[in-house]
């Protein structure tokens, strides 16, 4: 039979404490490491901030669109290097000191870049999309930009737009900022329309090879493509993007009243 320790199982795996001295200013600033670690300390900082800077040029604009790619990327990169040295005691103060200048360095180093070489803004920030032409959705651009239908309505309800026949252009900016461009009142048409939300007020749907009860014009779900369909007649797909889904969510602009010669506009 196994003789038990006299000690309670759980003591022995406790780790000895480790004995720290307050005020170790060799501890503080450079731990239990030689000086020439600094030198990795800068070589691990230049691969993790290009890391960091791939991971946020894939991900979705609108996560950053309060501050610039290159300015939401230096807030990551200093979050850590400014807060781990403030409370572990075996973080240097030294290599936080390096972490952040080489982090500064590489970020204006970078700006710099962008500001005289278009091929590193481009690769840096991507470049515009244009995710709504004449009233119709750019599905591909949208998909490209991590924008669906429901986010690009919001966006639309925010800048007053009541439906796609008023929109001329919607753009995706680098910033992920979207910027909308209104036909004039006199040259908007029908369109898909962007208000009430869908989730709250839900529009029958028709898919292609359905036929309707009735005559009636129905708009793409997927582009906002208009068109109208007679009664009792197979539908086809969207001439414009292939998609196989119509919508009843349409507003129709009311067509411009003819004025007689003698009257005026």
């Amino acid at each position: 039979m196994l003789a038990l320790p006299d000690q309670p199982f759980s003591l022995l795996l406790q780790a000895p404490a480790p004995n720290i001295q307050p005020f170790d200013w060799q501890r503080i600033f450079l731990g239990d490491l030689p000086w020439w670690f600094v030198a990795e300390v800068v070589i691990r900082t230049v691969i993790m901030y290009l890391y960091a800077l791939f991971l946020v040029r894939v991900v979705s604009r609108r996560a950053i669109s309060q501050l610039s790619m290159i300015e939401f990327l230096l807030v990551i990169a200093l979050g850590s290097a400014v807060g781990d040295p403030m409370f572990y005691a075996d973080v240097p103060l030294i290599h936080g000191m390096v972490v952040i200048t080489v982090v500064i360095l590489l970020n204006q180093g970078i700006i710099r870049l962008i500001n005289t070489q278009e091929s590193i803004e481009l690769a840096v920030e991507g470049e515009p999309f244009l995710l709504v032409h004449e009233g119709l959705m750019q599905p591909e651009h949208m998909e490209r930009a991590h924008l669906n239908r429901e986010k690009l309505f919001e966006q639309l309800r925010i800048k007053g737009v009541r439906h796609l026949g008023q929109v001329e252009y919607v753009f995706q900016e680098q910033s992920g900022y979207i910027t909308v461009f209104l036909y004039p009142a006199d040259e908007q048409k029908s369109g898909l329309r962007v208000i009430p939300p869908w989730d709250i007020l839900k529009a029958k749907e028709w898919m292609e090879g359905e036929s309707l009860p009735e005559a009636k014009t129905l708009g793409c779900a997927a582009c906002g493509y208009l068109q109208a369909f007679p009664a009792q007649q197979p539908i086809p797909a969207c001439p414009n993007c292939h998609h196989t889904i119509w919508s009843e969510a349409v507003l129709l602009h009311p067509p411009k009243k003819a004025t007689s010669p003698d009257q005026p506009e």
